[in-house]
């Protein structure tokens, strides 16, 4: 089936984009880990092309999910053709009837035969062969990302705490030069006013002291503070990255589930039309073939599937599916407006002064 080939073609495009989402991923998720180190780098060169490649990374996964949401409703698509087709088939051919001015048996035994010699188990294979295929790489992405995110989200957690102690120590140099500014007017008015040259030394020596101390609280501040600007900006990444692998298990989940549900409405539908062609018709179809659907082969086997079955569970599987597109279309602003706005912190706060 024509339809088919190209729905082949279509999941090793999505392998190949798959893999390139899972290595860009990797190399965001070992970035971020590093960020949650003691010593980030402050520099923030390293940090804005990271963010450049999360921007493209959240990209490339929101293409990968709709290449995956095409070929579910592609697989249904070939489904809904598939099941047509052998509807066409029970339909009499001009051949046969015109055999049927002649002989009813002989029109219906033309039939008959035509329809046995339709490879219709081989194509209903095929199409089963795709859609367990599709699973598997749903369920194995579905997998990862979730260990991914239960990873991401403990960095996650270490690093806004790693945040929260720099915000606490730089508090504390701010309250240290608070004190060291009166300390330093006080000696300053007490030189000018003292005579005695053994006391102007000593006070000389402590406002010196006083400076120097001030000097190294102020050069820890502006290092905390670029340190802290810089834990802010990869925070806002982290952040981005969890919700994005959120939303991609989130996905996953939606479409694990309606290809689940549609591919046990293909099997208790088409096989029972071809069955109803061709009561040999399904030899060749074993659930020990599929890895991802044979339960629900099996339960078909043993007439625990019927085409009527579980209507309401298919109708909130397709609105399940018709909502998180609906979502998917109305986040892509927020998506980049939450990317453009780490793009677009900077690096350090500004130094502050040093004392004369």
């Amino acid at each position: 089936m024509s339809e088919l080939q190209r729905l082949e073609g279509d999941l090793e495009g999505v392998f190949t984009l798959a893999a390139e989402v899972n290595a860009g991923s990797e190399q965001i998720r070992g970035f971020l880990e590093r960020c949650g180190g003691e010593t980030p780098d402050v520099a923030g060169g390293p940090a804005e092309v990271e963010d450049r490649r999360l921007r493209e990374l959240v990209e490339r996964q929101r293409s990968l999910e709709e290449r995956l949401a095409a070929l579910v409703t592609g697989l249904e698509s070939g489904a809904r053709t598939f099941s047509d087709r052998i509807g066409r088939l029970k339909q009499y051919t001009l051949r046969e009837r015109f055999a049927g001015f002649f002989s009813a048996a002989r029109m219906q035994r033309m039939q008959e035969e035509r329809m046995q010699r339709a490879p219709l188990a081989k194509e209903f294979q095929e199409l089963l062969f795709h859609a367990d295929r599709l699973l598997g790489i749903l369920k194995g992405q579905r997998t990862a990302l979730t260990a991914d995110h239960r990873a991401c989200e403990a960095s996650l957690v270490a690093i806004i705490e790693q945040h929260k102690a720099m915000l606490e120590a730089i508090d504390g140099a701010q309250f240290r030069l608070k004190q060291l500014v009166p300390k330093r007017r006080d000696l300053m008015k007490r030189l000018d006013t003292e005579k005695d040259p053994r006391s102007r030394e000593e006070l000389a020596g402590e406002h010196e002291e006083v400076v120097s101390e001030y000097s190294q609280v102020t050069e820890k501040e502006n290092r905390l503070l670029g340190e802290f600007k810089l834990r802010e900006r990869h925070i806002d990444m982290f952040e981005t990255f969890v919700d994005a692998l959120n939303s991609q298990i989130a996905a996953r989940n939606v479409l694990i589930n309606k290809l689940t549900i549609d591919a046990e409405r293909w099997i208790a539908l088409c096989m029972a039309q071809i069955e109803a062609v061709n009561d040999k018709a399904m030899v060749d179809i074993e659930a020990s073939s599929f890895r991802h659907i044979s339960g629900l082969l099996e339960r078909r086997a043993r007439h625990m599937l019927a085409a009527h079955d579980d209507a309401r569970r298919r109708q909130a599987a397709d609105e399940a599916f018709t909502r998180w597109l609906n979502r998917e279309n109305a986040d892509v602003d927020a998506t980049a407006a939450t990317a453009d706005k780490n793009a677009a912190l900077v690096g350090a706060g500004a130094p502050r002064k040093m004392l004369p």
